[in-house]
């Protein structure tokens, strides 16, 4: 699919180029019954791998896709030109005025746009401010996206959630949890708070029980060796793990939380994913599809000419 892509960018090059906005980023997707779709807020269109992948990839009803979501990132660009030129946004001189503009969009969408995609929205712009009919149509834009809140509210906890989820990898992945971690096998409903809806994976709450049995191995064993740690005041298995931690006798135990730390960065990884999912699904679905619809015709007419013979697809 790569090369299919990079042979697509030209054409999805000159389409922007003609309408003033940013060059789109395309990549493909496996989504079922998605021909192509433009991801609000990060000038980025998905295509169909399958599309991408047949014989005759270039037809008229995938051109009329394609250009139908670049309608929707020219809205998108419209939105945020507006938004612009409510707050006076001057380029050279915006980095005061960006938090305004993200948060105008993030009212509006319900997540803060890509700041690549934004700045090169602000560079094209060039300080023109929309015309009386452009400016009319960017409200009608703004004021269906308002009418689209709970999606939009949803797709910013999404984000939020990810961003958690995000932080939460990174810190686990460096050892910086590792103490966190063994006090949460006291509990296997500890975890709920990372997984949506608090269901913890079977996987999960199997290799909990398994580091905890390893875990008492490990404390009968080491325990055994030496009357020093036998005349200790018995404490549990944790405990004992967490003390030998603190105390960086950890070379018997490490092995244990390492392998607990690789589970869990793994179903996080993989919950982080499924949000992804969701969130690009929600951005797939639009918030101006009754007028990207209205210049159907002109569509069918831009795809024509394209097959005349333009361009290339290889």
């Amino acid at each position: 699919t790569d090369q299919r892509l990079n042979a697509l960018q030209p054409i999805v090059d000159a389409v922007t180029n003609s309408l003033g906005l940013p060059h789109a980023k395309i990549r493909s997707t496996d989504v079922p019954g998605v021909a192509a779709a433009y991801l609000v807020g990060t000038g980025t269109v998905e295509f169909s791998k399958n599309t991408l992948l047949d014989d005759k990839p270039l037809t008229e009803e995938f051109m009329s896709s394609m250009l139908h979501e670049l309608g929707h990132m020219e809205q998108d660009v419209l939105i945020i030109k507006l938004i612009a030129d409510q707050i006076g946004l001057k380029f050279g001189q915006h980095g005061a005025k960006l938090k305004e503009l993200f948060q105008h969009y993030s009212n509006a969408i319900g997540y803060a746009p890509d700041s690549i995609f934004l700045l090169e929205v602000l560079r094209l712009r060039r300080d023109r401010p929309l015309s009386p009919a452009e400016k009319s149509r960017a409200e009608r834009l703004m004021q269906a996206a308002y009418e689209n809140i709970p999606a939009s509210q949803r797709a910013a906890k999404i984000g939020e959630r990810m961003e958690r989820l995000e932080e939460s990898i990174i810190n686990i992945d460096a050892g910086s949890y590792d103490l966190h971690l063994l006090d949460c096998l006291r509990n296997e409903r500890s975890l709920q708070a990372l997984f949506e809806n608090g269901y913890v994976p079977g996987v999960m709450i199997d290799e909990m029980r398994n580091c905890r049995s390893r875990l008492e191995e490990l404390q009968l064993a080491l325990s055994s060796q030496g009357g020093e740690r036998k005349k200790r005041k018995p404490v549990d298995s944790i405990t004992f793990a967490q003390e030998l931690m603190l105390n960086e006798q950890k070379d018997d135990l490490m092995p244990i939380v390492e392998r607990f730390r690789i589970v869990v960065s793994h179903m996080l990884s993989e919950e982080h994913r499924r949000l992804d999912k969701q969130l690009s699904e929600i951005r797939r679905a639009g918030y101006h599809e009754a007028e990207a619809y209205t210049i159907s015709d002109r569509v069918e007419v831009i795809v024509k000419a394209l097959r005349k013979g333009w361009y290339e697809f290889t």
